[in-house]
């Protein structure tokens, strides 16, 4: 007879706690120095530090020796027993499913393809139809290779790096799927010692300046934060903050332009410095955008202890993260014995990484996946109109114009929130209101490249522009400059000058039109004479304008995916879901990331309890200590 889903997770956790390896180190946790592990990076997972730390025959580990960042690589579990019984119960837990069902997913992009593949990989009987309205699959994600005198260079128009490092988990996630799709020879690392991870630039007031790094000298930084008006806010403001009352119990959220003025008694963090941050991930307004969606972890140091610097001292320098995933899934992948260790490992501790033929690498290799598995079925060029709940089958039907009313186990949409929320069927007025309100920019990408490999007076990522830099000093409404020469080589066959300037974003929102493409150039080349000194002509370049590409969690954008949640489950019962950039990060290891949790969570949840937006409807931003899983803290409050 099958276990209730809280018998699955208690087994499972018995198989990491009750041994009496991490018994005996629970009994004396101070007599031996544990060895570095995973905990060390993700406190989601520091009770596998018990799992090692008491071992006195480490003849079996792996080598010890260090990789990028001198970071030891025994903070990947090694493969033994222990960990095989884990994975073997999770198999069990699975085949408690006898019903395999058919699954839609509403959008072929890195989210729906990657639901697709997690499906056929958690679901192996499952029917998958991909509905995607364009010609191709992939969504944002685009490369271009084109060729100049004497080779070839990429062009990126989506992303143009992923995210090395582990320290959101989404990282982790990521690296897992690059690793099982066995595209090692084709990744592109960069180093956290290279120059593109040292030298991060914001342009202010007329000027590039360095943001201070671990690279630079104790005297330097001094000099940066004292004399360059970006920083300047920079000492009195945090001696003040410790002083500042914390904000009143019931506000709920407040933009992150509202919440550093509060803490820091100036608009100059914000204005100069920040905003530029925020420009380069959401293309946003930061008097707009969220902190309690973008930067949790502020928000609850105030909350948990009053303020940012009091909540550091509380900690007393522990290392910590909020985050609101299932830190089982980050066990889970690295239980794995099938799991590429040092391939895993290479791409968790480098700066940035890519593929040789660009992002689009992974789009590719996951359609090639899905393709070739006889139980998915991709219908490109094929837009879904319609999306209702049918009461008697408990199903879902999906509509195309061709395909009216096919009947789905479960929907999982893909799409933005407004996209979806127009073509939902119910019997509200306006169903989900709530996720039709979520808003997204439009930005503008030229690509350049230059045959000069000498023109940049800095090498580095490349810099934001804050939103207080004069208009004279940015009346292109530049959001950033990428120098991707410097950020992934080994993909371009011929040297040069490579940029990618990024135009819009939040300051496009009211405009009745938007520039051409030649307007566009010429706005781009604008910005590079001006900020650069690059006068030349470019040997290459690439326009492209994305509508409504960025989402904008603004003020209240937790509430309203839960919200979304309850909605949800109240209209389709458990029959649809979703996953995106719309709701839980921006990034493509946030998507990847999304549809792997909510099919790992099938496991041990009642299936129509999951609507992607569960986690918002918990108690969740919880405070993890990296050394002490017995020691968490919950939404600001020490349990």
């Amino acid at each position: 007879m099958p276990r209730f889903p809280s018998h699955a997770v208690a087994g499972l956790l018995r198989i990491c706690y009750a041994t009496p390896i991490s018994n005996a180190t629970r009994r004396s946790p101070r007599l031996s120095t544990p060895r570095q592990c995973y905990s060390r990076l993700n406190p989601r997972l520091s009770h596998l530090r018990t799992l090692h730390s008491s071992r006195n025959n480490h003849a079996n580990d792996p080598p010890n020796r260090t990789i990028g960042d001198q970071i030891p690589n025994d903070w990947l579990p090694p493969h033994d027993a222990q960990y095989t019984q884990a994975d073997e119960y999770l198999r069990e837990i699975r085949s408690y499913d006898e019903e395999t069902g058919r699954y839609a997913i509403i959008g072929g992009g890195i989210t729906g393809l990657a639901a697709a593949y997690w499906i056929t990989a958690f679901r192996p009987q499952a029917k998958v139809t991909i509905f995607e309205g364009s010609e191709r699959l992939g969504g944002w994600i685009s490369s271009r290779k084109v060729k100049v005198d004497g080779g070839e260079i990429v062009f990126e128009q989506g992303p143009r790096t992923l995210r090395g490092g582990v320290s959101t988990g989404s990282g982790l996630a990521l690296a897992d799927l690059v690793c099982a799709l066995k595209l090692g020879d084709e990744l592109r690392l960069t180093s956290q010692l290279s120059e593109a991870a040292q030298n991060r630039f914001v342009y202010y007031p007329d000027h590039l300046v360095k943001v201070p790094s671990k690279d630079q000298g104790f005297l330097e930084i001094l000099w940066t934060i004292f004399m360059e008006p970006a920083f300047r806010w920079l000492p009195r403001s945090t001696l003040m903050e410790y002083w500042v009352d914390p904000r009143p119990v019931t506000l709920e959220d407040e933009s992150i332009a509202s919440y550093l003025e509060r803490r820091l008694g100036t608009k100059d963090c914000a204005d100069n410095l920040a905003s530029g941050v925020l420009h380069g991930i959401y293309a946003g307004d930061i008097n707009q955008l969220s902190v309690k969606s973008i930067l949790p972890r502020l928000w609850h140091l105030e909350g948990f202890a009053g303020g940012i610097v009091k909540g550091l001292a509380a900690l007393k320098g522990r290392k910590f993260a909020w985050e609101h995933k299932d830190g089982l899934l980050d066990m889970h992948i690295l239980m794995n014995p099938n799991a590429n260790r040092e391939l895993l490992r290479s791409i968790t501790q480098s700066s940035v990484y890519s593929f040789r033929d660009g992002v689009e690498t992974l789009t590719k290799a996951l359609e090639k996946f899905v393709r070739a598995n006889p139980n998915v079925t991709i219908k490109t060029g094929t837009k879904v109109e319609n999306i209702k709940y049918h009461e008697a089958t408990n199903k879902v039907l999906v509509s195309t114009r061709t395909l009216p009313n096919a009947s789905f186990k479960k929907a999982i949409s893909t799409i933005s929130g407004p996209s979806l929320a127009s073509i939902v069927t119910s019997n509200r007025p306006q169903p989900l209101k709530s996720l039709a309100s979520i808003h997204s920019v439009t930005v503008m990408v030229i690509n350049l490249y230059f045959s000069n490999p000498n023109l940049l007076p800095v090498h580095g990522f490349g810099y934001l522009i804050p939103q207080g830099v004069p208009f004279d000093q940015n009346p292109e409404h530049a959001l950033g400059v990428v120098f991707d020469s410097d950020c992934i080589s080994g993909q371009d066959t011929v040297d040069g000058t490579k940029l990618t300037v990024m135009l819009g974003g939040h300051w496009w929102d009211d405009f009745p039109s938007y520039p051409t493409e030649s307007e566009g150039l010429e706005l781009a080349r604008s910005v590079l004479k001006r900020h650069l000194g690059i006068e030349e002509e470019p040997s290459a370049v690439q326009v492209g304008l994305h509508k409504n590409c960025i989402p904008q969690y603004t003020v209240g954008h937790e509430a309203r995916l839960r919200q979304a949640h309850f909605e949800l489950l109240e209209d389709f019962k458990g029959t649809l879901a979703v996953a995106g950039n719309s709701f839980g990060g921006v990034g493509v290891a946030d998507c990847v990331r999304s549809t792997r949790e909510l099919f790992f969570r099938s496991d041990f949840t009642k299936p129509e309890d999951l609507t992607g937006l569960s986690m918002f409807a918990e108690t969740q931003d919880r405070l993890y200590e990296y050394n002490d899983p017995k020691r968490p803290f919950r939404m600001g409050l020490k349990v």
